[in-house]
C-alpha cells in the first residue's frame, strides 16, 4: 500500500507523522497497523489519505469492514458488479448529518476519497487475506494516478447531480 508500520498505541504525534508520510509517499497515503500479524482474526489500521490519493474500487470477498473517521472528511463510493455507482456516503466527525462510522459486508465494491486535504480514519476488518482482495476491471489501475483522480472526480460530479 504505502508507508506502513506496526504500533499498538496511537498518539496525536503519530497522526501528524502519518500526514507527513503521505506527503512523501508516491501514492499519497500511509498507515499504522494496530495488528502485528496479517493472520490475526481482527485487524485495525489508522490510515491517512490525501485529497490527491487514488484507491481503485475493490472488494474483499470474505472480509467485513468498518471505517471510523478520526480527522477530515471522507467519501465512500459503493458500486454494483458492473461498476455502476449505487451509494455515496459522506463521513465526517464534525457534522451531525453525516456518519462518523460505517460498517459494510464482505463482497461490496467500494473506494474512498478524501474530501479534505487529509483524512485520517480507523479501518477494522476481519479475516483479511491479500488473495481475498479483487480490484475492479472497470476503473483505472492504482498506478494510473491522473486517470484515477479523474475517474473519482467524475464520481463526485455524479454524486452532486444525485443530491
Amino acid at each position: 500500500m504505502s508507508y506502513s508500520i506496526f504500533k499498538p498505541s496511537i498518539y496525536l504525534n503519530d497522526i501528524l507523522s502519518l500526514k507527513q508520510q503521505s506527503d512523501i509517499n508516491p501514492l499519497n497515503r500511509s498507515r499504522i497497523c494496530l495488528h502485528e500479524f496479517n493472520s490475526l482474526e481482527i485487524q485495525q489500521m489508522i490510515i491517512n489519505i490525501k485529497k490527491s490519493s487514488y484507491i481503485p474500487p475493490h472488494r474483499q470477498l470474505k472480509c467485513k469492514k468498518s471505517y471510523m473517521i478520526l480527522d477530515g472528511s471522507l467519501i465512500l463510493y459503493f458500486f454494483n458488479n458492473t461498476g455502476k455507482l449505487e451509494e455515496v456516503v459522506h463521513m465526517d466527525n464534525n457534522k451531525k448529518n453525516n456518519p462518523f462510522m460505517l460498517m459494510f459486508d464482505a463482497g461490496r465494491w467500494h473506494t474512498v476519497k478524501s474530501e479534505s486535504n487529509y483524512s485520517t480514519y480507523l479501518e477494522t476488518r476481519n479475516s483479511y487475506s491479500l488473495t481475498d482482495t479483487e480490484f475492479s476491471t472497470w476503473a483505472p489501475d492504482k498506478l494510473k494516478l491522473i486517470e484515477g483522480l479523474a475517474y473519482i472526480n467524475d464520481l463526485t460530479k455524479e454524486r452532486d447531480l444525485q443530491l
